[in-house]
């Protein structure tokens, strides 16, 4: 343990990095594994994962600009993650050197894609499975407030990937809770549910609420309520 620790800290900077690459005139990310045997020891054969704070992509590294292809890329995460699955591709660097590649596809995904990380990087993109964070951003949008929505949204939405978790509680283990994945408090509903509940025995209200378009969300984060 203390060995790779060493080894760890042996390990040259970011823009050490950049210098031999720059040296050897390096352009791409598959010129830069093709060089692997000219690699010192301290320079990490990875550098994408090494210097994972730091990382801004290929292009940045090996100070480019995002070349054409890059930048008219028109195919989703979904489409490209499918690909890679297709073909059998386990890794990045498998990826960074597969032919024929597609013009559309991204040599480089993780500079295309803006939700690269929230995706869940590399181990996302070629298992095809949602982080939990990356799933717990886009299930937010939906303002849900407990399991039950949750599963309904499932049954009605059309919008969610294809591939997101239908359940979350099981694939995430002990990170999950629908109060943390959902954003909201089931408590919280609660108290609203009995508040409206008070208000909607007062004569009228619920007429007012109804017939008032500003109140529609009330009525829609409220349901059902017990009008008995």
């Amino acid at each position: 343990m203390r060995t790779k620790k060493k080894k760890l800290e042996a390990k040259v900077s970011y823009e050490e990095a950049q210098v031999w690459a720059k040296l050897k005139e390096i352009k791409s990310r598959r010129e830069w594994f093709s060089k692997a045997s000219e690699r010192p020891e301290n320079i990490p054969g990875d550098p994408a994962k090494f210097y994972a704070e730091d990382w801004s992509g290929w292009e940045d590294f090996l100070g480019k600009e995002k070349n054409d292809r890059q930048k008219n890329i028109k195919v989703s995460f979904e489409e490209a993650a499918l690909f890679a699955k297709k073909n059998n591709i386990k890794s990045s660097n498998e990826w960074a050197v597969f032919e024929p590649l597609p013009s559309l596809m991204p040599r480089s995904p993780d500079r295309v894609y803006d939700d690269w990380a929230e995706r869940g990087g590399w181990k996302g993109f070629l298992s095809l499975e949602f982080s939990y964070k990356a799933a717990r951003k886009i299930v937010r949008k939906f303002d849900l407030f407990n399991e039950e929505e949750f599963k309904q949204m499932l049954n009605t939405n059309t919008l969610l990937p294809s591939n997101f978790p239908c359940r979350p509680d099981k694939l995430y283990g002990a990170e999950f809770s629908w109060e943390d994945f959902l954003g909201h408090k089931e408590h919280e509903l609660e108290d609203i549910r009995k508040l409206v509940k008070e208000l909607i025995q007062l004569d009228g209200i619920l007429d007012l609420i109804k017939s008032n378009d500003d109140f529609a969300d009330v009525l829609a984060v409220v349901r059902p309520i017990d009008q008995g």
